[in-house]
């Protein structure tokens, strides 16, 4: 069979089989849709683009985390200084849009990471509700008000960290893209979404709506694997907030990478705790 010309979709590169059975509902529409994208018919439920699989999720270079926490640094003070209104009108945006192409996102989940079809449109909307609940959450981010001693008050009041980091798993790749990043930019963080190199198509996809409805870098996606790319986002100087999902193992190794910045750590097998081996524990 001759090779098909490349098309001009928003992802490159690969073969992509529809499963008939799931699809079944609405299997011409989606057809439609990927033909639409780019990609030229093989076979039943067969899609061809032309190009590679490196040009879909490239592996990072040593100075890409680098350049993307720059990136994150400039837009910040921008992005920090809007008020909490206008931010959370940008993502309920955002959360609208990611809800209008939620079977799109599941058709990619469930070939990037061979979950069921319908779960994983669930799983879209899933983030997106996660953004809607994040955003009703913006007005009450408030400080504290304390007497002091001799009749005078003091106050507080949360400032957002900067740029910080989140780093997501291979499970389900639209909820946690769509809905780990809304608390940071509800509260005026520029985020770094480090996606699982297993299964980065449906954050690749997002970042076209992420680039419609944030100004430009106050999100940014990379991809690639641990070591060349989610260690060095870990140490970074200028990431001052990580927040992890994944294995017990590589949740020590963030810990210990990110010294003394703040570290959520959501670690698989029964919600370990990690903890500090010079803690001394009685049985």
């Amino acid at each position: 069979m001759a090779r098909p010309a490349p098309g001009e979709g928003p992802f490159p590169g690969v073969i992509l089989y529809m499963d008939a059975v799931g699809l079944r509902p609405r299997i011409g529409e989606m057809a439609q849709r990927i033909a639409d994208w780019g990609y030229v018919v093989l076979a039943p439920n067969v899609f061809y683009r032309e190009g590679s699989a490196a040009e879909l999720a490239p592996e990072m270079d040593m100075t890409t985390p680098e350049g993307r926490a720059a990136a994150g640094k400039a837009a910040f003070p921008a992005w920090s200084r809007i008020h909490v209104d206008e931010r959370v009108k940008h993502c309920k945006a955002f959360a609208s849009s990611v809800r209008g192409m939620a079977r799109e996102f599941g058709l990619l989940d469930a070939l990037d990471s061979g979950n069921p079809f319908l779960p994983m449109v669930d799983d879209a909307k899933k983030g997106a509700s996660l953004h809607d609940y994040f955003g009703g959450l913006g007005m009450e981010i408030k400080g504290e008000t304390i007497p002091t001693p001799g009749g005078g008050l003091d106050y507080t009041r949360p400032e957002p960290y900067g740029v910080i980091a989140r780093i997501i798993p291979f499970n389900h790749p639209i909820s946690f893209a769509a809905g780990k990043i809304a608390p940071g930019l509800v509260a005026g963080n520029t985020v770094i979404l480090k996606v699982a190199e297993q299964t980065p198509l449906s954050a690749l996809l997002m970042g076209k709506l992420i680039q419609e409805h944030f100004p430009p870098v106050v999100v940014n996606i990379v991809t690639g694997d641990g070591p060349n790319c989610g260690s060095r986002l870990t140490r970074h100087k200028d990431v001052r907030r990580i927040a992890f999902t994944r294995r017990v193992e590589t949740g020590r190794a963030t810990m210990a990478g990110a010294g003394i910045k703040p570290v959520s750590l959501e670690l698989g097998r029964e919600s370990p705790l990690a903890m500090s081996p010079r803690l001394v524990t009685s049985r």
